[in-house]
């Protein structure tokens, strides 16, 4: 066996893997650079590095790190100048690793990065970057935009972030940069006291929706994949098809009195309680049942993009839940719906008939704030009567 092949074959692997498709960096050639950098709205980092470069070996871990870190919030790109000469000539790339920032801005030429090649410092430099232009400042101050007049400037929904932290979070500022054109973004600060009590915020942060009717509080993760979906399905537009859905449990489980506590009342997302006979003796009961939650799980894989902010469940109305259809005036009718939201204190019926479409209309108009209006939930919300331990 030539042992020099061996050697240089695996050598050139590890040239090779310096970044590979499951990392968050974007491998850039002269065919994505405009679509990925030059005609991108957001912040771009790009590394000018050469596979041989000892420096650029040691480097690479971070950058993959400060990539993963800087996921919807700033492009991390890397081009290898072995391969791709002509964008490195553009750039009077001569030594490596290089690392450029493309600002929001491409008419400006992009800032030399000449901190240390740590990840925080990476992320610290890039979201400074980030453009706040597309987020309007609202209050009283002479220098804030008056909320009427931020409400009534066009007919695109309102999203509005009440905030306590000084500047608007970098998150924030780089989803009004995906949506630009498409929603309106405000920030109003926390010592807008009068602001501030006007839609009965009391946590920060806070996201409100404004779009046909009253203002709906997104009640998702405060991340990326969370916000970005609500809007988007706020917008019309579908989640990617490969995203990762940060796991999201797409199930719709069965459950009985004991655990309709955890699964609903204790939960601070909006809880879809669907009621269906089911005999298990009988053959066309379950294969009804099957069919009925088939279309469950098919309303929420369709709107997985907002299935943080909403959880289906299934009871057996055979068994359990006669309690609530009668506090909540559920048609015995089955199959039936009943979307409740205990910490907003409200419920609301679905009405029509069992099928995805109206399912899936039926949750995401609750989400919107959209059709049939809700119910003051004023019982206390469980599937059963309290059985009592006493003689």
């Amino acid at each position: 066996m030539n042992w020099s092949v061996v050697l240089l074959l695996s050598w050139l692997s590890t040239v090779m893997a310096l970044y590979s498709k499951k990392d968050a960096v974007i491998e850039i050639s002269s065919a994505n650079w405009d679509k990925e950098v030059t005609q991108s709205k957001h912040v771009v980092i790009v590394e000018f590095f050469a596979p041989w470069c000892g420096h650029c070996k040691a480097f690479a871990p971070e950058y993959k790190k400060a990539a993963e870190s800087l996921k919807g919030l700033v492009k991390v790109a890397a081009v290898d100048c072995d391969d791709h000469r002509d964008l490195c000539g553009r750039y009077g790339i001569k030594g490596f690793p290089t690392v450029k920032v493309f600002g929001s801005d491409k008419s400006k030429p992009p800032v030399d990065y000449n901190g240390q090649r740590k990840a925080g410092d990476l992320v610290d430099f890039s979201v400074a970057m980030i453009t706040d232009k597309f987020v309007t400042q609202i209050g009283t101050n002479p220098n804030r935009q008056d909320i009427t007049a931020f409400l009534e400037k066009s007919s695109s929904p309102k999203v509005i972030l009440f905030n306590k932290k000084y500047g608007i979070p970098p998150l924030f500022k780089a989803l009004a940069v995906d949506f630009e054109g498409k929603i309106n973004f405000g920030e109003i600060k926390s010592t807008e006291e009068a602001l501030v009590k006007q839609f009965n915020v009391d946590t920060f942060p806070t996201v409100l929706v404004f779009k046909d009717a009253e203002p709906v509080k997104y009640d998702g993760q405060m991340k990326h994949m969370g916000l970005s979906d609500f809007f988007k399905g706020l917008v019309g537009e579908s989640a990617d098809e490969g995203a990762d859905e940060e796991k999201v449990d797409l199930s719709v489980p069965q459950i009985q009195s004991q655990e309709f506590k955890k699964q609903c009342i204790d939960q601070t997302i909006l809880c879809i309680v669907a009621f269906i006979n089911l005999e298990p003796e009988f053959e066309e009961s379950v294969k009804a049942q099957k069919e009925a939650v088939a279309m469950l799980e098919g309303a929420r894989l369709k709107l997985r993009s907002r299935a943080s902010s909403f959880k289906i469940v299934w009871v057996n109305a055979m068994e359990h839940g006669r309690q609530l259809m009668r506090d909540a005036d559920v048609s015995d009718i089955l199959p039936g719906l009943l979307g409740i939201h205990v910490k907003r204190g409200f419920y609301r019926n679905f009405r029509g008939a069992f099928e995805q479409n109206a399912i899936e209309n039926f949750i995401s108009d609750i989400l919107l704030g959209q059709g049939s209006p809700n119910v003051r939930l004023q019982f206390d919300a469980q599937l059963d009567k309290p059985v009592k331990d006493e003689l």
